[in-house]
């Protein structure tokens, strides 16, 4: 049983949230911690967007998706939202802690970390919207595509969890490299022509050559190599550029 003090905490807690948001983004500058004990008070999950700054398809969804009026409706009115830099340092142990991988991830979860619904990918306003309002404040009820937690957890822990039969094991995916950037303007124009020709996920993974940034821009998540041949050559056809599939565990 919460305290009155530990109540009353995460009451000013709000106040400050409210006050402390980027101007016209769903967004506050609270840490995760704080996010889930406004999420206990208000009965509230939390969304967190893990991202860095030279992550382009983030900086696309900053300027579409989080501009969009209904996505900053839902995400007010349902969810504690936070943004999470992978760079900072603790954005990078959050990083470890959740697994993050690619950019942009997208976790939603409880007051106690437990995570409800997780993307790997950029999502356009419109799946976002359908996927915020599916997702109820009772997250036990929902498990929607399964209720997962992060995987260190469960090595730390060597738990399980109550209701989670549909916890993911390892498998492989197959996605498209459409093209790997020195030029981050470059890495734009390619992510540009994607998001108008296809509608498929779209990552971005950095790596270092020569020790310089370069930027590998990734279409599709398929479960068969199949299926991404096929996206591998559509996007050759219309884009005329050479593509690889690869192997994602």
């Amino acid at each position: 049983m919460r305290s009155a003090f530990q109540i009353l905490s995460a009451i000013i807690l709000s106040l400050m949230f409210s006050i402390s948001s980027y101007a016209d983004s769903p967004f506050t500058d609270i840490s995760l911690t704080t996010a889930k004990e406004l999420a206990s008070v208000e009965g509230k999950l939390i969304y967190v967007d893990f991202y860095a700054n030279w992550c382009v398809p983030c900086k696309w969804m900053d300027e579409t998706t989080y501009t969009d009026k209904k996505v900053i409706s839902s995400l007010n009115s349902k969810y504690i939202s936070v943004k999470i830099n992978i760079d900072d340092f603790d954005g990078y142990t959050l990083k470890e802690e959740y697994n993050v991988k690619v950019l942009p991830t997208v976790i939603i979860m409880d007051e106690s970390g437990r995570v409800i619904k997780r993307f790997e990918e950029s999502l356009p306003p419109s799946k976002l919207r359908d996927v915020l309002d599916g997702i109820s404040g009772n997250p036990t009820n929902d498990n929607i595509g399964g209720i997962n937690v992060s995987p260190s957890s469960l090595i730390d822990n060597n738990s399980n969890l109550e209701n989670n039969s549909t916890v993911k094991t390892t498998t492989i995916s197959y996605r498209v490299q459409v093209g790997v950037f020195s030029d981050y303007a470059n890495t734009e124009k390619v992510l540009t022509k994607l998001y108008e020709n296809f509608n498929e996920p779209v990552v971005v993974l950095t790596s270092y050559l020569n020790d310089k940034t370069v930027y590998k821009v990734y279409a599709g998540d398929f479960p068969t190599i199949e299926e991404a041949e096929k996206l591998k050559i559509e996007i050759e056809r219309k884009l005329g550029m050479k593509c690889l599939v690869k192997s994602f565990e």
